[in-house]
Formats: structure tokens, sequence, C-alpha cells
């Protein structure tokens, strides 16, 4: 069965635009086109779109998804290149998650802070205190 571009959006929740941007930015190179240029996606094709979501919200590019979807095209003989790509985009989050605990050890640092100062009925910064960096 062949579904068009929006009714891939209605089952996985992805505009019809950016569909069609990542089409023709060659996320989804095997997408059928009728002769009047309409894109007709298989359910494989489907899978595919699920995938560019995670890999899009895990923060891949399009360039390195568009690079790894041709890899993939190429079948079994890229496999040790595909894995060291998702590798490395385990290491990049991995990153990203240290600065966000970072940032959330700040947050909390900060809320401590303010709760301390609700609970002593002054604000340390008003009087000139030492501010929490």
């Amino acid at each position: 069965m062949a579904y068009t571009i929006i009714e891939v959006s209605q089952k996985t929740g992805v505009s019809p635009r950016t569909l069609r941007y990542w089409c023709d930015n060659g996320l989804f190179p095997l997408v059928e086109h009728s002769p009047s240029g309409i894109r007709y996606f298989s359910k494989s094709d489907i899978e595919w779109v699920e995938w560019v979501v995670r890999f899009r919200k895990m923060g891949m590019s399009v360039k390195r998804l568009r690079e790894y979807i041709n890899l993939a095209i190429k079948g079994d003989s890229t496999l040790e290149i595909r894995l060291a790509m998702i590798k490395e985009e385990k290491s990049r989050i991995l990153n990203e998650l240290d600065e966000i605990k970072s940032a959330l050890d700040c947050v909390d640092k900060k809320i401590e802070f303010y709760e301390t100062a609700i609970k002593a009925k002054s604000d340390p910064h008003a009087k000139g205190g030492k501010k929490c960096e």
C-alpha cells in the first residue's frame, strides 16, 4: 500500500512540510513519485520516517542522517561504518547529558538558595550578600 505525505503525517505526527524538507534533502531516497510529482511512501518508508524522527530527537543533523541512510542503502558492507557513526552519536549525547546534569545541579543550588531565603524571610542578594554563581 502507498501513502501520501498527508497520510504519513497523520500516522507519524511529522508535519507535511517537514516530510517534504526531509525528502528534498535525501532522507527518503526510495520514496516513489508519481508522474505529477506526488510522493508515495511504502510501509518501509514510514518505518524510515520513524527512525529519522528518533535520530533527529537525538540531535543528529540532516546531513549526518543523509550519510547514514546512504550507507544503509548500500547494505551490509557498511555495517562497521554505521556502527561507528552511532557510537559517535552516543558519545555526543553523553557529553550533552553531562552538560545538562551540570546545569541541573546549578538549578538545584539556586532552588535551595531561594527556599532558604524564603524560610529566613530574607533575600541575601538584596542586602549585598554573597551571590550564588
